[in-house]
């Protein structure tokens, strides 16, 4: 198993730690110019890595004890915290026949847990069960999204809940009409789901195992509709992410990372190559502001890749100074200026 957690906040200018799969039980955590602040040793494998929301505290579990580890960017210490010393215990037991396997918090503390047992059941934060689904297939990937009606900007917002249902059949249900839960089923071509991730609003961007991204409507009128699909890869897709502040769609599978114009899915942005990953890549996350994309590959390799930079100069005098890499100031006298503009566009060039 490996555990990722790529970015937190872009303010803090620090790449999340890497857990390792079974045989490494160590946390990496990067700055931005890839070198090694710290490495975190777990009793046990990794099982869950979180940043909080200020990106000043990491936190880590791990499958042999029930501590939290909290590792703190400033000072770089690292505090042990007992899960279960005044903790509440909130009654969820006899909901499931079987083994929970997936689960969500919504925006308004509701728990959504899926089993093997083909149910999902969402409860409140005093553990009263609020509702219960059955499934056809066991679920996975259960999310919820708040979902405004785009025909009246003052109304409420819907909270829908989603989940994949035996990585074939795609659930959507509004928390406001629960009884008509809607399975949708995708062409066979298409393969398993792999991933998906709600933007924009009422939206769904989903991954398949066969390469093919597929975009959908969750609204009332559209719900299901096919808007956008393409196969991106040929041999496998393992990961869709959408960054909405830099308006970007982005995809790994077959050893690439694509990334898609969110307004324009048909426009493909960027296609690069990962090289250095001997299995697959698993996952694509980027920075708060989409300066940072981080990819992260099941043998243990993390890329990241810078995807614009701040304008910043000044000038004294005769003398220029303008920021021309995250680490690097380039000084030049008002005379040379042309020379290296005229450099600085060859070089995007041969990026592009």
């Amino acid at each position: 198993m490996v555990a990722w957690s790529l970015f937190h906040p872009v303010e803090h200018g620090k790449v999340g730690g890497v857990a390792g799969c079974r045989s490494n039980k160590q946390v990496k955590v990067f700055d931005r110019n890839g070198a090694l602040l710290e490495e975190i040793i777990q009793p046990g494998l990794v099982t869950l890595m979180t940043w909080d929301k200020d990106g000043d505290v990491l936190a880590l579990t791990n499958d042999k004890t029930t501590a939290v580890t909290l590792w703190e960017v400033g000072t770089k210490k690292t505090e042990t915290l007992d899960a279960n010393m005044g903790s509440r215990k909130v009654p969820v037991l006899g909901k499931h026949q079987r083994a929970i396997t997936c689960g969500a918090f919504s925006d308004g503390d509701l728990l959504a847990l899926g089993a093997d047992d083909a149910s999902i059941t969402v409860s409140n934060m005093e553990g009263d069960s609020m509702y219960s689904f059955t499934c056809n297939s066991d679920p996975s990937l259960i999310k919820f999204n708040d979902l405004r009606r785009p025909a009246d900007k003052t109304a409420r917002t819907d909270t829908m809940l989603s989940a994949v249902l035996g990585k074939k059949i795609l659930m959507l249900v509004s928390l406001s009409d629960s009884e008509n839960p809607i399975n949708l089923q995708f062409q066979a071509r298409y393969g398993d789901i792999t991933s998906y991730v709600w933007f924009s609003d009422g939206y769904l961007l989903l991954g398949f195992d066969k390469g093919f991204v597929v975009c959908i409507s969750a609204h009332a009128s559209e719900i299901g509709q096919e808007i956008f699909s393409v196969q991106d890869f040929k041999t496998y897709l393992s990961y869709v992410h959408v960054n909405e502040t830099f308006e970007k769609a982005l995809m790994v599978g077959d050893n690439q990372l694509k990334i898609r114009e969110m307004n324009q899915l048909d426009e493909l942005f960027g296609m690069y190559d990962i090289e250095g990953e001997d299995k697959v890549l698993s996952r694509v996350e980027t920075s708060t502001d989409g300066q940072l994309v981080a990819v992260a590959g099941t043998s243990g390799t993390l890329h990241v890749f810078l995807t614009k930079m701040p304008v910043l100069g000044s000038s004294y005098r005769n003398i220029i100074a303008i920021l021309s890499s995250p680490t690097e100031v380039t000084v030049l006298r008002e005379s040379e200026k042309f020379d290296y503009y005229e450099v600085l566009d060859e070089f995007k060039e041969l990026v592009e």
